[in-house]
């Protein structure tokens, strides 16, 4: 193997392992939270994946907002995709809809509809939130 392949080999690599670490802390955070939060309150609506979903679209929009170019990129890699990319997630707010669709028929649909469109929206309104104040801490523009 030549030294060019074996730098890309090496970065790919890095790239990976920063991803799959990142994912593996992101996604045993959102359980956690929404672990924690079913012991305290036997929740009928889905809060936690909105919590989540709603602290890692402004995680994200803020640290790009605030410029991760002084990371290397396969660290701003196991952050983004990683760490953030595994804390949230819309199959989780899919799902949420879903079951009781199917549970109760499609009655509930409304209301959890509500749910998802609201979560997509205030998801928006966080990551620009977080893209603004980010941008204004380090003046950098997205």
């Amino acid at each position: 193997m030549d030294t060019g392949t074996l730098t890309t080999v090496t970065a790919l690599s890095k790239s990976l392992l920063a991803v799959f670490l990142g994912g593996l802390l992101g996604s045993t955070a959102r359980i956690g939270i929404t672990l924690i939060a079913g012991r305290i309150d036997e929740y009928w609506w889905p809060y936690p994946i909105l919590f989540v979903n709603l602290v890692g679209s402004f995680a994200l929009g803020f640290l790009v907002g605030r410029g991760m170019g002084n990371l290397p990129s396969w660290l701003q890699l196991g952050i983004t995709t990683g760490v953030l990319g595994g804390f949230t997630t819309l199959s989780a707010i899919s799902l949420d809809v879903a079951v009781p669709a199917v549970r109760y028929g499609i009655g509930p649909l409304v209301v959890m509809g509500s749910y998802a469109v609201g979560s997509i929206v205030l998801g928006l309104v966080s990551a620009i939130v977080g893209l603004r104040l980010g941008s204004r801490r380090s003046e950098v523009t997205p």
